[in-house]
């Protein structure tokens, strides 16, 4: 090839090359544009995965709050059944003691201050009152039968006092029975709170991790667009390369071609100086220099 059709040859190349730089930037551009997308869908990804995180977390500490609600009534239940055995036992108590004290009541035949009443009345009638000694005989045992009844009557009467002593404990112990119901039942409603609000967190959190899915599956489909440009721009990286091995022998041509031109004409130059030297024995330092390249200067 000729001068002429290598440097039409080097044109050509070089407008190829020239084309598919300009497609790189291109792509590149198009790559930037899809990058800014995939970094404001990552940024959402990233802050909905924060946030589903921070949902689990507040779930659990939920969860924990009515596992220890539940281990408190639990206690509560216990000490309930432990108070309603304990008033359970208490009322068979009772019963046996008011079967006692009936029995008693039955024997004394009266109260222990209406019986007291009745002796002082007997003794105070035997000791002032003068009576035939067998009317005194049988009023003397019939003190000793009144003593018989107020003694029986005490005893009765400790029985009612010890019954009355269990009535006044399971009055306590129903108090703190319905103390422990209101605890109970402000522990359930405070659990069923709970429970409506992990309700509440479980929909926020099926929520979340779609919404987090989702923004995942489109930063996946712009990675799905990108690779793809960035495998383009690697093929069009490989013809440049290529082009550019077919071009540099042409460069090394029109160079070649450049330095004959250049060489022929300092020495056609030269060749001028050295006839000016002979006429004029005058010349210039350039010209001086060029003869001494030449190998012209004798």
């Amino acid at each position: 090839m000729n001068e002429r059709e290598i440097k039409r040859m080097v044109e050509s190349l070089r407008n190829e090359i020239e084309k598919r730089k300009k497609r790189i930037n291109s792509l590149l551009a198009e790559i930037r544009i899809h990058k800014r997308e995939a970094e404001r869908i990552r940024t959402n990804r990233d802050k909905a995965v924060k946030e589903f995180k921070e949902l689990i977390e507040k779930r659990r500490e939920i969860n924990a709050e009515i596992r220890n609600i539940s281990e408190r009534i639990s206690r509560l239940r216990n000490e309930r059944n432990s108070l309603l055995n304990r008033k359970k036992s208490m009322l068979e108590k009772i019963r046996s003691l008011k079967v006692e004290r009936d029995c008693l009541n039955r024997k004394a035949r009266g109260s222990y201050d209406h019986l007291m009443n009745i002796l002082r009345d007997k003794v105070d009638e035997i000791c002032n009152i003068e009576m035939p000694l067998e009317k005194e005989i049988k009023m003397f045992d019939r003190i000793l039968e009144m003593r018989e009844r107020i003694i029986t009557a005490a005893k009765a009467d400790k029985k009612h006092d010890e019954i009355s002593n269990i009535y006044q404990e399971i009055k306590e112990i129903n108090e703190k029975i319905s103390k422990i119901n209101k605890e109970m039942q402000f522990n359930s409603e405070e659990i069923k709170i709970l429970r409506n609000n992990i309700s509440e967190f479980n929909r926020k959190i099926d929520d979340k991790k779609r919404e987090a899915d989702e923004f995942h599956r489109k930063l996946l489909e712009k990675y799905d667009i990108i690779n793809p440009i960035k495998g383009e721009i690697d093929e069009i990286k490989g013809e440049i390369d290529e082009i550019r091995e077919r071009l540099d022998p042409l460069n090394e041509k029109l160079r070649e071609i450049k330095r004959k031109r250049d060489d022929e004409k300092n020495r056609m130059m030269a060749m001028k100086i050295r006839e000016k030297l002979k006429k004029s024995k005058r010349i210039s330092i350039y010209d001086l220099r060029l003869l001494i390249e030449k190998e012209m200067l004798k």
